[in-house]
């Protein structure tokens, strides 16, 4: 149950006093607006609190607290005294609770990054910090993964990795890359580089494949400057992990020419990957785009069944 209204405040100074203003049962207000500590212990600082009734993040707490929990508001504040402490559990317990305390459970993380440790425990409430990611009009895609950055108050959808923009919202439909002219730094027999970007990329689908060197290469031109988000990458269909192996340690960089103003978009590491999304680290303007294979030490080939750029 998501609560939005937030009618509870805290103010805390460590080493002067805890204040607390009357309050609503299922809101609460905690957050840090000093990194100076003491201890490992903030000094100050509030933030909005988002209830979860019935529920708990199931996940091992960085510190569980019995003593003196007498209140979801005496949770709360606990929290401040950890840098790392994003959300709270607080769980009723047969046994504590017929002595009219609470368990207390600090957590180092959320709900977001461990949905499926998100479950139902009647009478116990889950406390997470108020973000963007609390709500549904972020991310809006249904299949969304919002993930919150808590030390700069953004947040990062994770969409399904089809065509979809940076906010989940729009489907985007253009493959810019597709029947567009390919070059390789070598050919493999007759898998052209024209099978790079025919849009076809299903199980017996031809693919694009180098010969095998050090540093093999593949080369799309998108004709004229595209703004370039991110690319789709179409491995081979195959079960042999050597095989989906060759995708990694590759670099993609972006340029307008040939040798002119190449600029780094991203790098793939270890993969064996049937499809990879790789966005660049910002969006880029750019005619060409090229996968580049880093010297490992041993010769090895390229081969993809489509790459898709948007």
């Amino acid at each position: 149950m998501k609560i939005r209204s937030m009618n509870l405040f805290f103010g805390i100074f460590l080493r002067i006093s805890l204040v607390i203003l009357p309050s609503c049962c299922r809101c609460q207000q905690i957050k840090r607006l000093s990194t100076v500590q003491t201890n490992s212990s903030v000094q100050y600082g509030f933030a909005n609190m988002v209830a979860h009734v019935n529920h708990i993040l199931d996940v091992t707490p960085i510190q569980v607290i019995t003593s003196n929990i007498t209140s979801n508001s005496n949770c709360i504040a606990h929290c401040i005294n950890f840098d790392t402490c994003t959300s709270t559990n607080v769980v009723v317990q047969n046994a504590l609770a017929s002595a009219g305390h609470l368990e207390c459970q600090l957590l180092g993380t959320d709900r977001f990054r461990n949905s499926t440790s998100f479950v139902e425990q009647i009478g116990s409430t889950h406390y997470a910090i108020s973000h963007d990611c609390e709500w549904e009009d972020t991310c809006i895609n249904p299949y969304h993964k919002c993930i919150p950055h808590y030390d700069n108050d953004t947040y990062e959808c994770l969409c399904p990795f089809q065509t979809y923009d940076e906010h989940c919202m729009n489907e985007l439909t253009e493959n810019m890359a597709i029947h567009k002219p390919v070059l390789m730094s070598t050919t493999y027999g007759n898998q052209y580089s024209s099978y790079c970007t025919d849009g076809e990329f299903g199980p017996g689908s031809s693919i694009c494949h180098t010969d095998s060197s050090k540093n093999g290469w593949i080369q799309i031109d998108l004709g004229s400057r595209k703004i370039i988000t991110f690319l789709i990458l179409h491995n081979r269909h195959t079960e042999n992990l050597n095989l989906l192996r060759r995708l990694s340690q590759t670099d993609i960089n972006v340029f307008d020419s040939p040798g002119n103003n190449q600029r780094f978009c991203t790098h793939i590491g270890d993969t064996v990957a049937l499809v990879y999304f790789a966005r660049c680290t910002k969006p880029l303007l750019a005619r060409y785009v090229k996968l580049s294979q880093l010297d490992i030490g041993s010769s090895r080939y390229m081969s993809l069944a489509e790459i898709m750029v948007y």
